[in-house]
């Protein structure tokens, strides 16, 4: 099988690019049909990195599905964990929401050279950020109005901690929002871009 290095992905395509073979269908149409449900865990972690990747200002270059974290900034690497108590589906009346966890656990890295993940596990990023999406005070709305919301930076709240933090509770596989917090005071987003930074410093990035 073939490995294509990623690093060749260095810009993204045009929404308006046509599908050939559909009439009058674009990569936009395609977009909008299958990502629209933003408050899906799926597809709200990738917008929570789309978030911090605006902040730092690099996205402008595609999302590499396959890296060892989830974005790179200069020369450092992030990984963006997202939660919300909030979900897509409806939660039956008498039963009560786990409560929102974020994965910390060491994993193994992946090799695009290789195509493999060699057996080491570790903690790859130099800073980690934790996206909340809280959502509206004032509900319920409309599942299309609670989607848009996602959307909305101001109903989104943010921890960052420099690896070397985390890496202090060892092998410690997920951490609740309460812990989190206590650590990691949360912010909104326009602080992200310089705790962020601090972060990276904190850790020797």
């Amino acid at each position: 099988m073939e490995h294509v290095d990623q690093k060749s992905l260095v810009r993204q395509l045009d929404p308006a690019i046509e599908i050939e073979g559909l009439s009058q269908s674009t990569l936009g149409d395609f977009w909008s049909w299958g990502y629209s449900d933003v408050l899906v865990n799926t597809i709200r972690a990738v917008f929570g990195e789309f978030l911090i990747a605006h902040a730092l200002g690099v996205a402008t270059k595609p999302r590499v599905d396959w890296d060892s974290v989830d974005l790179r900034y200069r020369s450092a690497g992030i990984e963006v964990k997202t939660t919300s108590a909030i979900q897509a589906w409806p939660h039956p009346a008498n039963v009560k929401p786990s409560p929102p966890r974020f994965d910390i656990a060491r994993h193994e890295k992946w090799d695009p050279r290789t195509g493999s993940y060699p057996s080491v596990q570790g903690r790859w990023a130099d800073c980690y950020v934790f996206c909340v999406f809280v959502g509206p005070t004032c509900r319920p709305i409309s599942p299309e109005e609670l989607r848009i919301a996602v959307l909305n930076t101001n109903y989104w709240l943010f921890h960052v901690a420099p690896t070397s933090e985390i890496d202090e509770l060892g092998d410690q596989k997920s951490i609740g929002l309460s812990s989190l917090a206590k650590l990691w005071p949360s912010m909104g987003y326009e602080d992200l871009r310089t705790a962020i930074e601090a972060a990276l410093k904190a850790n020797g990035a």
